[in-house]
């Protein structure tokens, strides 16, 4: 990994060694039964915004199984929305486990 200053901003890069890619692409799944969507929005003016997460069974029909979103009124950044909303996605799938009722 290297870390270089460029305009005052951090740019790290960091090379996977070539088999070490080749083996993480075959432990990712190619078809999930589930799928996860989500997104997060910030207004800077008024630091509020919005966060969803929807979970899609990829069946026949891609049936909608579940959702969920919030609002907030006081996020710092975009990333924070996004960080929200991945959370929001994982308590969705953390409630249909049944070892987590």
């Amino acid at each position: 990994m290297s870390i270089n200053m460029r305009n005052g901003l951090a740019q790290c890069n960091y090379i996977i060694p070539p088999t070490k890619a080749k083996a993480s692409r075959r432990r990712l799944p190619t078809d999930a039964d589930l799928e996860l969507w989500t997104d997060g929005s910030f207004e800077i003016k008024t630091h509020t915004g919005a966060s969803a997460a929807i979970l899609v069974s990829r069946n026949d029909n891609d049936e909608h199984i579940e959702e969920d979103a919030k609002c907030y009124t006081c996020l710092s950044s975009s990333y924070e929305a996004e960080l929200m909303a991945l959370l929001l996605g994982l308590q969705i799938l953390l409630s249909r486990d049944p070892r987590y009722k």
